[in-house]
């Protein structure tokens, strides 16, 4: 079971303005072990998303759920996950009144990652490298309450990234206890995903389509992970850490997570 937040700055493009979003979220999940080698699992999770558009508001809530696996041999492993969302959205801005807004959308992400772990004592190093894909949809509203509502279309968006960068960690022995931090520096590269477009039109002007797009984001990035995990028995673990998402153009994440595992 795990708990996190995530806390992002979209910076301002000229015209579009830039906006600030937090997301806290928790995920529960079970795994087995089937073989000496192979391990695989389930997870749910649910997260709430606050944004401040500058002005006006997006609240989102997101409830996911999918499967996990992890093939292990020596020093070399591979992680693989499949999942699907949904998603539902409460909207606000101010316009001749208030116009709010609700909407619901599906998503979904795959993902491959890989590494190999070369040891030296109780100090481990290696290369890491992954990809994922991810689609979400958002399905079209009206809004109301406002003299000059806008009807929001449907929309798409997917977004392709690879990762290759390097993991670090090293295990103390304390008595029964092992402490064992863990470092992770990775580049990131987008391939699709850029600006958020949204198409609207104004059914009290005749109903004309327009398309605009949110700050345009860089595609390439740093990745940093920092942790600390704990094995406090054979069948108890705790940790906590640290994400980074750092030095991509218009675009800044720090997230926080922390979670316990039990073994059975």
């Amino acid at each position: 079971m795990s708990g996190w937040g995530d806390f992002v700055n979209v910076g301002d493009d000229n015209f579009p303005k830039g906006y600030d979003f937090t997301t806290g979220g928790v995920t529960v999940g079970i795994d087995y072990r089937f073989t000496n080698h192979l391990t695989l699992g389930f997870f749910g999770s649910y997260a709430h998303t606050w944004t401040d558009l500058q002005p006006g508001s997006i609240d989102v809530d997101t409830g996911r759920a999918g499967l996990y696996g992890t093939y292990f041999d020596r020093g070399f492993y591979l992680n693989g996950m499949v999942y699907g969302g949904y998603n539902a959205d409460d909207t606000s801005r101010q316009a001749l009144g208030f116009a709010n807004g609700n909407s619901d959308g599906a998503e979904f992400s795959s993902f491959i990652g890989a590494g190999y772990d070369f040891h030296l004592g109780n100090f481990e190093s290696g290369p890491v490298a992954s990809l994922q894909y991810t689609y979400a949809s958002l399905n079209g509203f009206t809004e109301q309450g406002s003299l000059l509502p806008l009807q929001v279309h449907s929309d798409s968006e997917d977004s392709l990234r690879t990762d290759l960068g390097l993991r670090a960690s090293y295990t103390w022995r304390f008595g029964r206890v092992l402490l064992i931090p863990s470092v992770t520096a990775a580049w990131e590269h987008e391939y699709k995903y850029s600006a958020l477009p949204i198409t609207v039109s104004a059914p009290v002007f005749g109903g004309e389509t327009e398309t605009s797009f949110g700050p345009s984001e860089g595609h390439d990035s740093a990745i940093i992970n920092a942790g600390v995990g704990v094995q406090w028995t054979p069948r108890i673990a705790t940790y906590v850490s640290y994400q980074g998402q750092l030095g991509r153009n218009r675009y800044n994440s720090n997230a926080v997570s922390g979670g316990v595992s039990f073994s059975f």
